[in-house]
C-alpha cells in the first residue's frame, strides 16, 4: 500500500486514468467553492504529490507563498522542474506529514490537502497540531473520498476472493467522517461540507487492470481470477463505471 500511495509513477497513472475516463473534473468543481484572495498569504499543501492541485493554489492565491510537502522526492523534483511554477512563489519539503508537524514552527493562513491526509501515521495528533498552526481567520481545507466511495470496483475485485484490506477501505469510504468532520466540527469555528459523485467509465479490460495495478489495493495473485470475471462483466456491458464519492471541506478558525 505504501509504495503504490507514494509512488510518482503510480500517483500518475491514477490520476490519468481517472482524468481521461471521469464525467467530471473534480479540481474544477472543488475550487470553484474554494475563495480567491489576492493578499500575500503563508499556504502549506500537505501532500501535493505531483503538483496538480498546487497548480490551483497558485492561481487562486496570486500574490502569495506556498510550501509544498510530500513524502516523494520523485514527485517534488517534477514540480521543480516543471516550467509553470514561480520557483520565487514556492518551496518543497520531502517530508511525511507527521514528522513536519514535529518540526514544524511557521504559522500558515491557509493549510490545503487533497486526498492525503490518511496517509499519517496519528491523525488525532495530526489534526491538533494544523489547528495550532493556522492563523487567526484562517483556513483549513480538505479534499478526500468518503461513503460508497469505490463501490463498483471494490465490489468485483472482492468477488474473486480477495479482501480489500480494511485500512485501505477506511479511507477511502468512513475516514472523512469519523476522524475529520468529527474533528472540525468540535474545534473550528465554521465549517462548510460539499460533495459531489463523479462516474469513471472503463471501457476496456485493459484500462480497469492498468488503474488496479497502479492502487494500493492491487494484488497480483488475483489478477488471473479478475481478468475471468471482467471478461464475463464485458460480454454483457460496454462499459465498467465506478463511482467517486467527493467531499470538500472548508473550515475556518476563529
Amino acid at each position: 500500500m505504501k509504495d503504490k500511495a507514494i509512488n510518482s509513477f503510480s500517483l500518475n497513472k491514477r490520476i490519468e486514468h481517472n482524468e481521461k475516463n471521469q464525467r467530471i473534473d473534480i479540481n474544477k468543481w472543488a475550487f470553484k467553492l474554494i475563495s480567491k484572495d489576492t493578499r500575500p498569504l503563508n499556504i502549506l499543501e500537505l501532500c501535493c504529490g505531483t503538483g496538480r492541485q498546487s497548480e490551483y493554489l497558485i492561481n487562486h492565491y496570486i500574490n502569495s507563498s506556498i510550501d509544498l510537502l510530500d513524502i516523494s522526492q520523485d514527485s517534488l523534483n517534477q514540480i521543480k522542474n516543471s516550467s509553470y511554477f514561480d520557483k520565487s512563489k514556492i518551496s518543497t519539503f520531502n517530508i511525511g506529514i507527521d514528522e513536519f508537524f514535529l518540526k514544524n514552527k511557521k504559522k500558515y493562513d491557509i493549510i490545503f490537502v487533497s486526498y492525503g491526509l490518511y496517509y499519517s501515521k496519528d491523525i488525532d495528533e495530526v489534526l491538533k497540531r494544523i489547528k495550532n498552526t493556522i492563523n487567526k481567520k484562517g483556513k483549513f481545507i480538505v479534499m478526500g473520498p468518503h461513503g460508497n466511495n469505490n463501490k463498483e470496483i471494490f465490489d468485483i475485485i472482492e468477488s474473486t476472493g480477495l479482501k480489500i484490506d480494511k485500512k485501505i477501505k477506511f479511507t477511502c469510504t468512513d475516514f472523512m467522517y469519523d476522524k475529520v468532520i468529527n474533528y472540525l466540527s468540535r474545534e473550528y469555528y465554521k465549517i462548510r461540507i460539499f460533495k459531489t459523485s463523479n462516474k469513471i467509465e472503463w471501457k476496456n479490460i485493459d484500462n480497469f487492470i492498468s488503474y488496479w495495478e497502479n492502487s494500493t489495493f492491487y494484488n497480483k495473485y488475483y489478477k488471473k481470477d479478475l481478468l475471468n470475471k471482467l471478461e464475463t462483466f464485458f460480454k454483457n456491458k460496454k462499459s465498467f463505471i465506478n463511482t467517486k464519492k467527493i467531499m470538500l471541506i472548508i473550515a475556518e478558525k476563529n
